[in-house]
């Protein structure tokens, strides 16, 4: 018998994706920002997630503060740590996924729109190393989009949309 080839295409340098979503939302700025640094706010925002805390030792709101996440995607136990990379407090903050074998930032910018309402943009970045399949590519934007997509559908929930327009 013989064997089947099949052709797959890889990077030849690395690759960054990036995904952004941007919502208006009615509560002020520092209300939305609160929320979004809480640890704890992962249960509200996401399913399979059942714990957040900011690890014991390491600094309290500020950069070098290092979150820790439990959730249980499929029923497999997962454990996630962030590391904050830059904070301009109430505005935005700079996180980095230091448990995966990926280079990933994630960027939070709120912008106050007025006293009650407030433009918030959630974005997700990865590397991807040369010599990964261009699939894997196709299906990281897609997973970075679909989880943008349910964050901004549950932060409406939470607080209503308010005066931006949702891109």
């Amino acid at each position: 018998m013989r064997a089947r080839r099949q052709l797959i295409k890889v990077l030849t340098e690395p690759f960054t994706v990036v995904e952004s979503v941007t919502v208006g939302l009615a509560c002020n700025a520092q209300e939305a920002f609160d929320f979004m640094w809480d640890p704890d706010a992962s249960r509200v925002l996401h399913s399979d997630a059942f714990h957040g805390t900011t690890l014991p030792g390491t600094p309290a709101r500020a950069v070098g503060e290092v979150q820790v996440f439990l959730s249980r995607p499929g029923g497999v136990l997962r454990g996630t740590m962030m590391e904050v990379q830059s904070l301009v407090e109430g505005r935005r903050a700079v996180t980095r996924t230091i448990t995966d074998t990926l280079d990933n930032l994630q960027v939070l910018d709120i912008l106050p729109l007025d006293e009650e309402s407030c433009s918030l943009t959630q974005e997700f970045s990865t590397v991807v190393p040369a010599g990964a399949s261009t699939d894997y590519v196709a299906t990281l934007h897609a997973d970075h989009r679909r989880t943008l997509d349910e964050l901004a559908v549950t932060l409406v929930g939470q607080f209503g949309r308010g005066g931006a327009p949702t891109a």
